[in-house]
């Protein structure tokens, strides 16, 4: 996806984020691991060029519930994995891809909610790697 000169700054931004997150795709599929490691880079990043960068209890809770939510949504309950070409459509395109299908069943509040608290133990435990 292209941008031209005219696109606002925020959006050339969100286009690059969507970037690095379909390039930390595995075989295809955006795992927890492809998350994880798109937070790395991203929590790198912020601590190096914002002084002022601060990613606390709220922060973990917010980004691994935005996490779930597309791992078990966009995803279809599936395995927790997202097809990157779904992912790509959803986030560039706004909508949800002709090939995406619905969940098989039933995602419930504690299907997000353990999938939440699973993603923000392991980011946890990165940001103590990271700033240790």
């Amino acid at each position: 996806m292209g941008t031209s000169s005219t696109t606002h700054p925020y959006v050339m931004w969100t286009v690059h984020l969507v970037d690095q997150l379909i390039a930390n795709a595995i075989d295809g599929k955006i795992k927890s691991e492809s998350l994880i490691n798109t937070f790395r880079m991203r929590y790198l990043d912020s601590k190096e060029n914002n002084p002022d960068f601060t990613f606390g209890r709220p922060e973990v809770q917010l980004a691994s519930g935005e996490y779930s939510l597309l791992l078990n949504i966009i995803g279809a309950n599936t395995n927790k994995e997202v097809d990157a070409r779904i992912a790509e459509i959803f986030f560039y395109e706004e909508r949800l891809a002709d090939e995406w299908t619905r969940p098989n069943s039933s995602v419930s509040f504690f299907t997000i909610f353990g999938t939440n608290n699973e993603i923000a133990k392991i980011m946890n435990e990165e940001i103590k790697k990271l700033t240790s």
